[in-house]
């Protein structure tokens, strides 16, 4: 596949000239997070936790890296975040702006390629119709001493954090109490969390790793964590997220290895598309998970995407990204100052940059950073380092976070994005990942057709229409104001499948017959054929499944493709419609499902090592020339 990278370099270039970023000062500050989305929250003060957000990266050397966006609401003092965890994990810090791409990127698309018949009134209109709706603290024991049966196992500080890893004696009458009490005692508010939450995971024999807001910084710096553990089977401690989940949270997890990332102890669904509003998918998108996961007992998982992660290549930090930081590092600054001022222009709304900037600050006594920074002409001779300080400090705590976020998505080969809601009460099994590479890839852009049956006395959004859906089924209606199943009409499910770690899996729910049986009740017509999903070339689809067949089954065998060949050799190994020359905005037709071998990122990783050892190499030069 061509390089991402080259694609971009030409753009770029017309960009930086045209691009700037207005500020009112140099510091700028990132609105707060509106929810606690990790495993335990503090809960001194309301908390609002609508989704968690995880990467999870099978490392292939038996340890596994979790990016997870940390989300709170409340006084930063009170701010505090409890994750179980095996060994003692490597600490580091990531970016919400990389999660915010990621995202973006990967998002699940629902389009409509429109015919219309006929001739309708004011025609002209439609193009803009159409593409209005289709627009997608106490001091802590020293490390390794025992304080009263809890061993400091780790200490630090990183991004906006500090942190501690610590275990617990096993021998103490309950182990769970001790560890409240301690991290209680030495600042670390998690007297909410409760004894009864930490048990089972001490007596599992993992340890406990807790957060808190470094003194001075709020709520506004919190930032995704990156941690690094061994183990090479992902899993999420859900359970504890109960103490602070909303109803039907949201759960969207990023899994990157070898071959697709399958939930193992929950089940796969495959979604009935004939509930999710095709005008405006996003306005029911969540209610058609909700009742799919309700069916399957609020605990299964929806594949939104499954594939190769070259089409990630500068996603997270773009080719004019590298080219705006190549020309500000290597600009001519004559104090910290100046390259601060030059700096906020560019970098003023990515994660740390606060951090960067009150840290290197001499302010008089009772002014704070805040004020020095909201100040029209704040004062030159408060900031306390050189412009080579300043640079090299830039990089590491703003810059590079998100240079090895994407170095990290682009080091293994396959990327899956998976998808539940789940409320409080559901949550009382901890899902757990592993890896199938028998099964096809799933693309997140889905397309269907539109037939608009027009007439002069009505409008384009006013004509009744037949809609042919990928999975198989006609859906009629009129207007498109107002999707014409219901929630409640139909099941959620095409099908609920059981996945192993090879073939298509067991179906356990399969509900086709009876939805398109009602979907021909409701049209009174069967589809052409022309919105069938395209067959994969290699692979099996999720549970076996042919679209629009319900005599197909769930082969959980061989993982050939259907044609029975066993042929698994890739061919192309791009993901339709998520070119990122289009923004990954719907382009392409969405009903190739295209194979994937073994397919590396070995060239898109050199691009951002080569920036990595660059840029490490103009401080190291810029420290000798002082």
């Amino acid at each position: 596949m061509e390089n991402l990278k080259t694609r971009w370099m030409g753009r770029a270039a017309s960009l930086i000239g045209a691009v700037g970023i207005a500020a009112a000062g140099i510091v700028a500050y990132a609105p707060p997070a509106q929810a606690c989305g990790g495993f335990f929250c503090n809960q001194s003060s309301p908390v609002n936790q609508q989704a968690e957000e995880i990467i999870f990266v099978d490392n292939g050397d038996e340890t596994t890296t979790m990016v997870v966006r940390i989300q709170y609401q409340g006084p930063a003092e009170q701010f505090a975040w409890l994750l179980p965890v095996t060994g003692i994990p490597d600490v580091e810090v990531s970016a919400n702006m990389a999660l915010d791409r990621l995202r973006g990127f990967t998002d699940p698309q629902y389009n409509l390629e429109v015919e219309l018949e006929g001739e309708c009134m004011e025609e002209i209109f439609f193009d803009d119709l159409a593409a209005d709706n289709m627009a997608p603290p106490p001091t802590a024991t020293s490390a390794g001493e025992a304080d009263s049966g809890v061993m400091i196992l780790d200490e630090g500080s990183v991004g906006p954090f500090d942190y501690v890893t610590i275990s617990v004696d096993e021998s103490k009458p309950d182990a769970a109490d001790v560890a409240v009490e301690w991290l209680t005692e030495n600042g670390y508010d998690v007297t909410s969390v409760g004894a009864d939450v930490l048990r089972p995971y001490l007596e599992d024999g993992l340890n406990l790793i807790a957060f808190r807001l470094t003194k001075g910084n709020d709520v506004g710096t919190i930032r995704p964590v990156m941690l690094t553990y061994p183990g090479d089977k992902p899993s999420i401690p859900i359970r504890p997220t109960a103490v602070a989940a909303q109803p039907d949270m949201g759960i969207r997890v990023w899994a990157m290895s070898a071959s697709q990332a399958i939930p193992k102890n929950y089940k796969a669904l495959v979604v009935n598309e004939a509930l999710i509003n095709w005008f405006n998918y996003r306005q029911n998108y969540d209610e058609v998970i909700t009742a799919a996961a309700d069916e399957a007992g609020g605990q299964g998982f929806v594949t939104e995407l499954a594939g190769s992660s070259d089409v990630l290549d500068a996603v997270i930090f773009s080719a004019f990204d590298e080219q705006e930081w190549m020309s500000y590092q290597l600009g001519s600054y004559a104090s910290g100052f100046q390259a601060m001022q030059e700096a906020r222009w560019r970098y003023s709304g990515w994660d740390g940059w606060v951090d960067v900037v009150c840290d290197n600050l001499n302010l008089p006594e009772g002014q704070t950073c805040q004020e020095w920074g909201a100040t029209p002409n704040p004062n030159p001779s408060a900031v306390a380092v050189s412009a080579n300080e300043f640079i090299e400090q830039l990089f590491e705590r703003v810059i590079k976070p998100v240079i090895d976020t994407q170095q990290l998505l682009l080091s293994r080969p396959y990327m899956t994005r998976l998808y539940s809601t789940m409320s409080a009460e559901e949550m009382t099994l901890d899902p757990l990942f592993d890896w199938n590479g028998d099964l096809a890839d799933v693309s997140n852009i889905h397309t269907a057709k539109q037939f608009i049956e027009c007439s002069p006395e009505l409008l384009p959004w006013e004509a009744p229409y037949r809609i042919e859906l990928p999975q198989g089924g006609v859906i009629r209606g009129e207007g498109s104001q107002v999707w014409p199943i219901g929630i409640d009409d139909l099941p959620a499910n095409l099908a609920v499948v059981q996945l192993t770690t090879q073939g298509a899996g067991e179906i356990v729910e399969d509900n086709r017959e009876a939805i398109l049986q009602a979907l021909f009740e409701q049209s009174g017509e069967m589809a052409s054929g022309d919105a069938i999903e395209d067959l994969p070339d290699t692979g099996v689809p999720i549970g076996g499944m042919i679209p629009g067949d319900p005599s197909s089954g769930g082969d959980t065998g061989t993982g050939m493709g259907p044609t029975g060949d066993g042929d698994r050799v890739g061919t192309d190994p791009t993901i339709t419609g998520m070119d990122p020359d289009d923004g990954g905005d719907g382009g392409g037709d969405g009903g190739g499902l295209c194979a994937v071998g073994e397919v590396g990122a070995e060239e898109s990783g050199r691009t951002l090592a080569g920036l990595l050892l660059f840029a490490v190499g103009l401080v190291l030069g810029r420290r000798r020339r002082r």
